[in-house]
């Protein structure tokens, strides 16, 4: 076989594995396209912001008059220090703490959520869902969450009405509905619903 020959053989065998690589490589574009759910790893930053904005920041420790943690000491945005009133002890042990470690606590706590949500529905979520469902978790409790018929609608795959009317139900605290919870779940019911 001549030299010019095997040049040309090496040059279409290049050609071939090159036009391979991109033939795999658009299959795979188009299979990320067909099935677009990728793996959720747990809350996402837009979440823990979005979270951040309806829990508020407290530097020191506080009684929580709201949600899940009603009466309860907390810290940062809305991170459970114990059940019942804050004592003495507690300002003494927590002092003041800054944003970001108030943020790590969130994103903690709002890990403890992700793992319950993870087990417990069925259905695929994109990341807006997961958020959201964080979120609702994170205020009302896991415990809550897991009983809720808004889990239920959710594995049901409820259509959109039935699952917006069970975010909004979760908006009492004491005697009536909470301004600031309407305002969430109504936000939680957005994202929840955004594409």
């Amino acid at each position: 076989m001549s030299t010019s020959r095997r040049k040309r053989i090496k040059r279409l065998q290049a050609l071939i594995a090159s036009l391979q690589k991109q033939i795999a490589d658009t299959r795979k574009r188009i299979a990320r396209l067909r099935h677009p759910q990728r793996k959720i790893s747990g809350l996402s930053k837009n979440g823990a912001e979005f979270i951040a904005s309806f829990e508020g920041f407290s530097a020191t420790p506080y009684d929580n008059d709201g949600g899940a943690n009603g009466g309860n000491c907390t810290i940062g945005y809305g991170t459970l220090i114990h059940t019942g009133p804050c004592v003495k002890r507690d300002f003494t042990e927590w002092g003041h703490i800054s944003h970001e470690r108030a943020l790590r606590m969130l994103q903690d706590e709002a890990n403890n959520a992700w793992r319950v949500i993870e087990e417990f529905v069925k259905v695929p979520l994109n990341q807006h869902q997961a958020d959201a469902l964080i979120s609702f978790a994170y205020n009302v409790g896991v415990g809550a969450f897991m009983s809720s018929t808004l889990l239920r609608k959710i594995n049901e795959k409820a259509g959109e009405k039935a699952i917006r009317y069970e975010f909004g139900r979760w908006v009492r605290a004491g005697a009536g509905p909470v301004p600031g919870l309407v305002r969430r779940r109504e936000a939680e019911a957005d994202l929840y619903f955004t594409p």
